[in-house]
């Protein structure tokens, strides 16, 4: 017998405690405070079974059967009630909810009575073993066993359609129950006269262990929360009864100071006062000293949220909100993911312990974690997606969560927290597992929802400003750069009007000279006092400055269209030797004249033939040597023809007046002639080169200018492809 009533001790200590603990978890939670009552009952019915068992006599032993029958009655109504609240099917039932109380309130009302329990008689070695009332076949029937199948069948058919975590939950609550109510079942032959002892009896347990088990390790309440409540309360009742047990005595002992029922009031009124404040101080000290990390994570998320509101650099808000998650939530990794709006991917903006093997540091394209963030805006845990994987009987649904928790597994991700501003998904908060491997409880996940909803609009916030501070340097950068182009083109500008300057001097100067000359000599012509010889020298003269004028019209033409790079080339096969020897030719009494020797050399074996301009090219030639001998006052002229596996090089070697490194940079633009070479031949057009290297250039050819400085001589090579 010991043992029957030691179990109903137990069951009943269990079950206030577990009643207690989930009351005080959520006391405005319907679920929970219905759980906490079910409990009570079933601690009313064991301590009831624990009393009953230990009476010595007829009469307590009878009271104490009828207090266990009030509990056990309470039991199944209150556990269907709590069934279809936990299955949210509690308004659908509420007529069938109504019944079941009413049925439960009319047995209640008879359980003191023989109707419930007509008396307690010795039955197969039990002292006291109640026999039933007429009422109490209804309770068995309708009350015990069609409540408790009724709810169970519910709670299975639950089971069988829920995914996740809460499959697991109705898992281990069906079981629980299930076993329980077997074990209950137990205690029902005896009352019949049947001779089996309610063996099952300690299997009440069940549920207890149970419910225990889904707190612990699928998150069902939030189980340190629950222990923090409790202390406190189990602290504050006996800083309460102590006070209240020592007044007692201390009226007693002097001799009832207080006579009642005033020492009860007084006693109470301080009972009272003194619970109160128990219970806040008790409230501070609990959550400072035995609570700590539950005290800070929340004194964390004050802090924290209150900084996000001033940081507007994303940089500083991501470092800021990594160091604060890693240090209080104690985690090995933590992480920052926010869309790139240019690259189009999610990218690791800041982490903690994520290393690039793990992959969350590098790029994350978007994928099912990101869709599913994106859809349903909620946290992800990946023991949650391995157990809905696990569940899912949908092939397609179950290859999506088989993949999202190995997405997670790879990065070595626990929980992703989705940072969502304006109803859209700007960031992923990432989390590693707890440094101490504990699983992330209730209150975790409710703390990091709040800061990553916080973290959200604070991320948005910064972006937008990183946006407009990254459209500041652009639009600094792009008026920098426009400020360069107006100060090149305003360079460009001057160096066009000093162009233009240079070219009306030369031109005016170029074609004014030959004009007057002309005009000269013809109204010298006019004149009848001129001799027949002295006529035909100013006609050769004028013949010569039309020349002149001639050149220089041509040399503005071809300068016109070298400037647009539109040199027409009449391409035909040409000879260079040719070119060179009509040149010299040509050029010959020129350097005759200023006493020049003037040479050409020329390959042993005639080179092949190359297609170009004859004219142009022979122009070019004739520019060089014509240059040569201009600015060579004395010494010689050394014209050469040679060849290399690409090009025909022809080289104009002379010992004249040199250019300067400073003169060689301009030498081939337009209007440009060196100081020295105005005053050597002051007729020069400043074109000459310019068209040159035009001229070249529409051949595909280049030229080189070589020269060691003033007075050293000057040699141009001109290179010309054979495959122009």
């Amino acid at each position: 017998m010991t043992f029957f009533a030691i179990s109903g001790l137990i069951n009943g200590i269990l079950a206030i405690l577990l009643g207690l603990l989930v009351i005080l978890n959520k006391r405005r939670h319907k679920i929970h405070m219905l759980f906490g009552i079910m409990s009570l009952a079933i601690a009313i019915w064991s301590l009831g079974y624990w009393r009953w068992l230990s009476a010595v006599d007829h009469d307590s032993a009878l009271f104490w059967a009828r207090i266990l029958t009030f509990g056990s009655t309470l039991i199944p109504v209150l556990h269907l009630h709590w069934i279809f609240s936990l299955l949210g099917i509690a308004k659908q039932k509420k007529r069938f909810l109504i019944l079941s109380y009413t049925i439960t309130a009319l047995l209640l009302f008879f359980s003191f009575s023989p109707l419930m329990v007509s008396d307690v008689e010795t039955t197969h070695g039990f002292t006291f073993w109640p026999k039933p009332g007429i009422l109490y076949h209804f309770y068995v029937l309708i009350v015990y066993i069609g409540m408790f199948g009724y709810g169970l069948w519910y709670l299975l058919k639950a089971y069988l359609k829920t995914k996740g975590r809460m499959r697991y939950q109705l898992k281990y609550v069906f079981l629980g129950l299930s076993i329980a109510v077997a074990g209950g079942l137990t205690n029902f032959p005896l009352w019949y006269n049947i001779n089996i002892p309610p063996y099952g009896n300690p299997l009440v347990i069940s549920y207890v262990l149970a419910y225990a088990y889904i707190i612990v390790r699928y998150q069902f309440m939030d189980i340190f929360l629950v222990m923090r409540r409790s202390t406190v309360y189990i602290l504050s009742m006996l800083a309460t009864i102590i006070p209240a047990f020592a007044l007692f005595k201390l009226n007693n002992l002097f001799g009832q100071l207080f006579t009642s029922p005033y020492a009860e009031i007084i006693i109470l009124i301080t009972s009272v006062i003194i619970f109160g404040q128990a219970k806040k101080h008790l409230s501070i000290l609990a959550n400072k000293y035995f609570f700590g990390s539950m005290f800070a994570h929340r004194e964390m998320l004050r802090k924290l949220t209150r900084k996000l509101t001033t940081v507007i650099s994303l940089n500083q808000l991501t470092k800021e909100l990594v160091k604060s998650i890693t240090k209080n939530m104690h985690v090995d990794k933590t992480g920052i993911i926010i869309w790139d709006e240019d690259r189009r991917n999610y990218k690791m903006h800041h982490s903690h312990g994520f290393q690039k093997r793990n992959g969350a540091c590098s790029i994350i394209q978007p994928n099912y974690l990101t869709q599913d963030l994106e859809k349903n805006k909620q946290v992800i845990i990946q023991e949650e997606m391995f157990l809905r994987a696990k569940d899912e009987n949908d092939s397609k649904k179950k290859q999506r969560y088989e993949k999202l928790a190995k997405i997670l597994k790879t990065m070595g991700i626990q929980m992703v927290l989705p940072a969502i501003s304006k109803n859209q998904l700007i960031a992923m908060i990432v989390l590693g597992e707890k440094l101490s491997r504990d699983a992330y409880s209730v209150e975790d996940i409710r703390l990091l929802q709040n800061l990553s909803d916080q973290a959200g609009m604070a991320i948005d916030n910064a972006l937008i400003h990183k946006q407009v501070v990254d459209f500041n340097k652009v639009l600094e950068k792009r008026v920098k750069q426009r400020t360069i182009s107006l100060e090149k083109a305003n360079i460009k500008l001057k160096q066009a009007l000093r162009a233009k300057s240079e070219f009306l001097d030369i031109a005016s100067h170029q074609l004014r000279t030959p004009t007057s000359i002309i005009r000269g000599m013809l109204s010298m012509i006019i004149n009848d006092d001129l001799t027949e010889s002295e006529k035909m020298d100013f006609i050769e003269k004028s013949f010569q400055s039309a020349n002149r004028l001639t050149i220089v019209i041509s040399d503005l033409l071809d300068a016109s269209e070298a400037e647009d790079d539109k040199i027409k080339l009449n391409r035909s096969p040409l000879q260079l030797e040719k070119l060179l020897k009509d040149s010299i030719e040509f050029l010959l009494p020129q350097a005759k004249e200023k006493k020049l020797d003037l040479k050409l050399e020329l390959p042993k074996q005639e080179t092949k033939k190359i297609l170009g301009d004859p004219e142009r090219i022979r122009g070019v030639i004739d520019n060089i040597i014509d240059n040569s001998i201009h600015y060579t006052e004395k010494g010689s002229i050394l014209v050469k023809l040679e060849k290399n596996h690409n090009y025909l090089i022809i080289s104009i070697c002379d010992t004249g007046i040199g250019i300067t490194p400073k003169e060689q940079k301009k030498l081939f633009k337009k209007f440009s002639r060196g100081k020295r070479a105005a005053n050597v031949h002051a007729n020069g057009s400043g074109l000459g080169l310019f068209i040159v290297k035009k001229t070249i250039k529409a051949h595909h050819g280049k030229i080189e200018i070589i020269s060691k400085g003033k007075n050293k001589g000057t040699e141009f090579r001109i290179y010309l492809p054979f495959n122009i």
